[in-house]
């Protein structure tokens, strides 16, 4: 097997990310309801909900054509980042930025491998491929490139030998979204995500995943690591 034949080869992420949008919701919705009235009750949980609303129509107003996403799925993507950013927002307002980002967290704990791997080509998949870590790289390089190409990601390659490949994201649409909403950490969750997923979607296969930064926590750039170990499949 090889990696233009992984699941999603070269798709960026507003085709994936749409594609599985009910499956998403399926996954997400009940899990983060849960966990919002077991931390805040139900009270402040229909309260955030109906502000969450209100946020939406607010965020909506905002005029994201500088962005100049270029996919046909554009508006779908921006609609969806606007609800993560109107909910995030709506508990920020009520419970404070440092509980938010707190939920938001235990809430990436419970389903972030879980929707992850909607995205991503199954483990299975990878273990079949010719030269699993060189391939691999090729996938991700060439789903970044997918998504320069439509506007959501600019990159560089810092480093790429046969062991260790660094990519920095340089400009993120999943960041500059909030951020024009006025508050850029609504991004953060999505940060967290990667190092719930990738670490142990990866480890079984041999791969190491590592990062010391995010736009959205401040850093100039979102910094990808991978390293070959030493048990990865020959």
């Amino acid at each position: 097997m090889k990696a233009n034949q992984l699941k999603y080869y070269g798709k960026p992420f507003t085709v994936t990310m749409i594609n599985n949008d009910t499956k998403t919701w399926l996954i997400s919705t009940p899990a983060m309801s849960k966990i919002m009235v077991k931390e805040l009750g139900i009270f402040k949980t229909v309260k955030i909900l109906i502000n969450w609303n209100k946020e939406k129509k607010r965020l909506s107003k905002i005029d994201f054509s500088s962005l100049n996403i270029k996919s046909k799925n554009a508006s779908k993507f921006i609609k969806q980042r606007i609800e993560q950013t109107a909910i995030f927002t709506a508990m920020e307002k009520e419970i404070g930025l440092k509980k938010t980002i707190s939920l938001h967290h235990n809430f990436m704990d419970k389903v972030g491998m879980k929707i992850q791997k909607l995205y991503n080509p199954p483990q299975e998949q990878i273990k079949q491929l010719e030269h699993p870590f060189d391939d691999y790289i090729n996938f991700l390089i060439a789903e970044f490139k997918a998504e320069k190409r439509v506007g959501l990601h600019d990159f560089e390659i810092i480093e790429q030998s046969k062991d260790v490949v660094k990519i920095n994201v340089t400009n993120c649409a999943f960041c500059k979204i909030p951020e024009m909403c006025g508050i850029k950490e609504a991004c953060e969750p999505g940060c967290y995500s990667d190092e719930v997923f990738f670490p142990n979607y990866l480890r079984p296969l041999g791969i190491q995943f590592e990062r010391t930064g995010t736009i959205a926590r401040g850093a100039k750039v979102c910094d990808f690591k991978f390293v070959k170990l030493k048990n990865f499949p020959q």
